[in-house]
């Protein structure tokens, strides 16, 4: 990559941070996004298209930041197309909705009382760590000891697939040999 393409991306940047911003994003976070979409479209650009790399950078960040915009700003109402207004039995207006609740989730802050609370209920399980680190443990000294084929099957068995019985039974046999050791 040539000096000279950084510099081109760079100010096709600077004339298009002020342009897409939007929300909580600012003329900085609209930078670095469009530098990341600029990198991957220098390695797309073709010279033999007989257009220059900054009209090419401009209109390549151009589009794919209409797309950021489009896909992460907030939208004043939840309904969809084919309702007049917000309809909670519409699939389309539950789905634009939680989108919607995902989207005002980063955009409010957390108040002091949530956090709080989830520190509470991480204090709390906490106290279950020493028979978490055995239960890991235990499964690193499973993994081991077992061989591949049987291994698998044990896997199998943990995600709930089909292993035939007599199988299963020598699987969990060999188990709880290990874990007795």
């Amino acid at each position: 990559m040539k000096k000279n393409h950084f510099q081109t991306l760079n100010n096709v940047l600077l004339r298009l941070k002020k342009k897409y911003c939007f929300d909580i994003h600012d003329s900085d976070d609209i930078y670095q996004e469009g530098f990341i979409i600029g990198m991957t479209g220098i390695n797309q650009y073709k010279i033999t298209l007989g257009i220059s790399l900054e009209t090419f950078l401009y209109v390549y960040i151009s589009s794919r930041l209409k797309n950021f915009q489009r896909d992460n700003s907030l939208r004043q109402d939840s309904r969809c197309n084919n309702c007049k207004e917000f309809n909670p039995e519409c699939k389309q207006c539950q789905a634009r909705d939680k989108t919607q609740q995902r989207k005002k989730n980063i955009l409010n802050p957390i108040s002091i009382d949530v956090v709080n609370t989830e520190g509470e209920k991480s204090f709390a399980s906490s106290q279950n760590v020493a028979l978490e680190v055995e239960i890991l443990e235990l499964t690193k000294k499973i993994n081991q000891a077992l061989s591949p084929s049987e291994r698998l099957d044990y896997l199998r068995i943990k995600e709930g697939a089909y292993v035939s019985r007599e199988r299963r039974q020598e699987i969990e046999r060999k188990v709880w040999e290990i874990i007795e050791k």
